[in-house]
């Protein structure tokens, strides 16, 4: 696994933390969906976070303190609107909460772990609201998300990719798999259902 900093603009910083999670697999699930007409809920988020940052005289809002920002919520509720404030908040929170993953795999916990991403699912769901496009009442990722929680017995799932449709990606424990993907190949299809294990090296051409 490789934890990424993009606290320098133009200049990623990869660190490798040596875990591929030995005791669980990855199932994502293709929930279906077009992304073809999403391109304003996708921009959205950038344009709403970039008023907050510019609010601050920010170019990004990786360069506000989180301290100011709270500090300043008065002024900033009058000059933004609330989706952008909750986004921000998602922001804050979900930087730290890389940090707090990342010692996790280091420690080896695997509970706070789970915890972890089951948070930042939470987070993306109510806070970033990249799971429900405008208007959309079929809501395909929250569904997918609500029906894979009965099967995870105590495992993590959130959204995967930029949201609003396609896919989710569920932590399984190994001994579950079988039973999760069967479960989930029923409503979904089994060509949506793919199992994934996190390996030690990364791409590689074949």
């Amino acid at each position: 696994l490789t934890l990424l900093n993009f606290d320098t603009k133009g200049d990623v910083k990869p660190t490798h933390i040596d875990n591929v999670l030995p005791d669980y697999t990855l199932v994502l699930i293709d929930t279906g969906g077009d992304h073809k007409h999403l391109t304003g809920e996708y921009a959205s988020i950038t344009e709403e976070m970039g008023r907050v940052s510019a609010f601050f005289g920010r170019e990004r809002l990786i360069e506000v303190r989180e301290e100011e920002f709270y500090a300043r919520m008065p002024e900033l509720k009058r000059a933004v609107n609330g989706r952008a404030i909750q986004r921000a908040i998602h922001f804050f929170e979900e930087n730290k909460r890389v940090y707090a993953l990342a010692a996790a795999l280091n420690d080896g916990d695997y509970v706070a772990f789970l915890d972890a991403v089951n948070e930042s699912g939470f987070s993306s769901q109510t806070l970033l609201q990249n799971t429900y496009p405008a208007g959309d009442t079929d809501q395909a990722i929250p569904t997918a998300l609500a029906i894979a929680r009965r099967y995870l017995r105590g495992g993590a799932n959130r959204v995967h990719g930029g949201g609003f449709a396609g896919t989710i990606l569920n932590v399984v424990q190994n001994e579950y798999v079988a039973e999760f993907t069967e479960n989930m190949s029923k409503i979904y299809g089994g060509g949506k259902v793919v199992p994934l294990k996190v390996r030690s090296v990364g791409p590689i051409v074949l």
